[in-house]
């Protein structure tokens, strides 16, 4: 019984999340930022126990630097950043190439242009905190010449997991559960391919895709 009910709470956020999709395809993904803030911002108000986790992080990151109004000046900014990024995530999964190009400045490519000319393959350590479906299609941004994956843990809901999962495959990017091994990842790497890890720091975000 609890497997069947675990079922229909999953196609019931499997209908939400592809309905989501379909309604931002209509509105600029800054705008969907926007909306993510402004659910942050409700997030922070309505869950104490994530908010007094978030505040003991940054008590324990700034000690006595942050007065208690500043530091909940930056927790709200850690719910609006990550809830903003979030929302943006769906948009920025169903867009073109050539879109994310026009809404993107991504620094330092030269670099891993030289780093190719010099090594075999690298990793792409990326930020915890972000865009994470614009992290996936990095292959399609900045090297789509070389082979390129990603670690990659499964969704909880099978469903949302098997379209999220396809979407960043289909771009070109493979994925390697943690669970599978190292051994696929390595061998990429060794194919002059780059692997992308997400980095357990947190970065903030100071603007968002416009």
């Amino acid at each position: 019984m609890a497997k069947k009910n675990k079922k229909w709470s999953w196609l019931a956020e499997y209908a939400a999340y592809r309905s989501l999709e379909f309604f931002f395809r209509f509105i600029p993904v800054s705008i969907c930022f926007r909306f993510g803030e402004l659910l942050g911002l409700l997030a922070f108000r309505l869950i104490a126990k994530r908010r007094k986790a978030v505040l003991r992080n940054l008590r324990i990151a700034f000690g006595d630097q942050q007065s208690k109004q500043e530091l909940e000046k930056l927790a709200i900014d850690v719910f609006k950043c990550t809830s903003g990024n979030l929302v943006a995530s769906i948009k920025t999964a169903t867009m073109s190439v050539e879109s994310l190009r026009k809404c993107l400045t991504i620094e330092g490519a030269e670099n891993v242009e030289k780093f190719v000319k010099e090594n075999d393959g690298g990793i792409y350590l990326l930020p915890h905190m972000g865009n994470w479906e614009v992290c996936a299609r990095l292959n399609e941004l900045v090297y789509p010449e070389l082979p390129n994956g990603g670690m990659y843990r499964p969704l909880d809901n099978p469903y949302i997991d098997k379209v999220v999962k396809n979407r960043r495959e289909f771009s070109g990017t493979s994925l390697y559960a943690r669970n599978d091994g190292m051994a696929a990842p390595l061998q990429l790497i060794r194919d002059k391919g780059f692997l992308g890890i997400l980095a357990g720091k947190a970065l903030r975000a100071d603007r968002s895709i416009d």
